[in-house]
């Protein structure tokens, strides 16, 4: 899967074939999602992959807000749980620090 990112009003627009997501300045990660039809097919893995790997080489500090059901799923990811005060969205909050770090 070829994955681009690009910087699209002053934000990171990233897309795979079948996933997008978008990455703020400041690392706060929304908008990801899969198309329906490929759901479940290992594709938002490979979006993330790709997205912690940039921020790794940026040295971004990922931060969101995602439901209770995946949060597990971003714990894969290299992700934390945290209390992120200011951030806009609902649900609970979530860090990932560089690689490194």
């Amino acid at each position: 899967m070829t994955t681009t990112i690009e910087l699209d009003e002053g934000e990171y627009y990233v897309q795979s074939r079948y996933a997008t997501a978008r990455v703020s300045p400041s690392g706060y990660l929304y908008n990801l999602g899969v198309h329906v039809d490929h759901r479940g097919n290992g594709h938002g893995t490979a979006l993330m992959r790709d997205v912690c790997a940039f921020a790794d080489r940026l040295a971004l500090t990922l931060t969101l807000h995602c439901r209770d059901a995946l949060v597990r799923w971003y714990e894969q990811l290299g992700f934390v749980r945290a209390d992120i005060p200011g951030l806009p969205g609902t649900g609970v909050g979530m860090r990932r620090a560089p690689a490194g770090s």
